[in-house]
């Protein structure tokens, strides 16, 4: 059996006529310095310019500030009902901020609100030292997570992206930062998708955020992600919109101005939503078949996609699309989780176009002799 490590080497999308170029793009007549366009389910690239190019990522950086929190929220390492008091150190940034004072407490929640919403650079400061104890240890955990993600062009030295050296990312790491954020935490739109929001609310400094990401209020489906500023990184947005089943992620790094990020932005969704679908083709959740297992503790195992898969399509080409599912009738235990027993083949013209691996859903050891003994028994005399 082809183990879990393996298992990603074979989700690779083979390119096919009416399918997407992998490389020849349109001339779309952008200025931002680097650009890429992505399918968030499956992961094609769609558009890009200069997008290995290393760039400082500014407040873009705050989407795995708020990717870290969110986990550990998740795996209950803290709460969103937590207490969070400002250091001294959270309440010594500039840029943009909530204005917290050393000692002032306020709720993890409207904390990541904050940052999400008014890209608090306090605000962010104050998590990572909640959840981590300081920010250098915070950051840390950022760069793990940047690595598992795949970011080979990112290093992070600090959670709220102001300019610092050796502080860099890419349009293409920002893409794969936003997909994984899209699938794997889809609760973050609940945060990035607010127009304005109010911390310390019903008292006399009650502070009024508004968000900096106009296309929320400007494009049919926008929902998120961020939006960075700095001299030296320029203007830049990580934008993500849908529309029915396609999701798309717009990366725009060095932006001439505030207004052109978001209006090329604009420029590359609305070439991926006018050229391009999505086909959802499995989630992870699917349960595709029962199969038997011999030699079991257990007599069959369920199969099911390793993740959600979908594939991009030229508009008009979904109807070409077949699907075939090929399973064994049975397999031999033992089985771990993750272990490939099958796949979908997928089909445009009659020529196989991409495979999607179907997995054992759980570990099924290798029944003992005398088990093997019992469960004869019991066959042979039920009671």
């Amino acid at each position: 059996m082809i183990r879990y490590s393996l298992i990603l080497l074979l989700l690779v999308l083979v390119v096919f006529s009416g399918g997407v170029e992998a490389k020849e793009y349109p001339d779309l007549g952008l200025q931002a310095k680097s650009a890429i366009l992505m399918d968030s389910l499956s992961g094609q690239i769609l558009y890009a310019h200069n997008e290995h190019e290393s760039r400082a990522p500014a407040s873009i950086t705050k989407i795995m500030t708020l990717v870290v929190a969110l986990e550990a929220v998740r795996e209950g390492k803290v709460s969103l009902e937590d207490e969070v008091s400002a250091s001294f150190e959270a309440t010594s940034y500039g840029g943009t901020q909530i204005w917290l004072e050393p000692g002032e407490t306020m709720s993890l929640y409207d904390l990541l609100m904050a940052v999400a919403v008014g890209s608090a650079n306090d605000a962010a400061v104050a998590v990572a030292e909640h959840i981590a104890g300081a920010q250098e240890n915070y950051v840390e955990l950022m760069n793990i997570k940047a690595k598992q993600i795949g970011m080979k062009n990112t290093q992070f030295r600090n959670v709220h992206g102001l300019d610092a050296q050796g502080h860099y990312s890419t349009a293409y790491d920002i893409a794969l930062l936003s997909r994984y954020a899209l699938l794997n935490l889809p609760e973050l739109l609940d945060y990035t998708d607010n127009w304005e929001y109010r911390v310390r609310q019903g008292t006399e400094i009650e502070t009024w955020l508004v968000n900096y990401n106009k296309l929320l209020r400007r494009y049919d489906g926008a929902d998120g992600l961020k939006t960075g500023f700095t001299n030296s990184a320029g203007h830049s947005v990580s934008a993500t919109a849908v529309r029915g089943d396609t999701r798309l992620i717009a990366v725009i790094l060095g932006g001439i101005n505030s207004e052109n990020r978001f209006e090329e932005a604009t420029k590359l969704l609305n070439y991926g939503f006018a050229n391009f679908e999505t086909v959802p083709i499995a989630r992870k959740s699917d349960v595709f078949a029962t199969i038997s297992v011999s030699e079991g503790v257990r007599d069959s195992v369920e199969v099911v996609p390793l993740d959600d898969f979908g594939i991009t399509l030229v508009k008009g080409k979904k109807e070409e699309l077949t699907r075939e599912v090929i399973l064994p009738d049975r397999v031999k235990a033992p089985l771990v989780r993750g272990d490939i027993i099958g796949e979908i083949s997928l089909k445009l013209d009659g020529e196989e176009v991409a495979t999607v691996p179907l997995v054992a859903a759980e570990d099924v050891g290798r029944i003992s002799f005398l088990g093997l003994l019992g469960k004869l028994l019991r066959s042979l005399w039920p009671f």
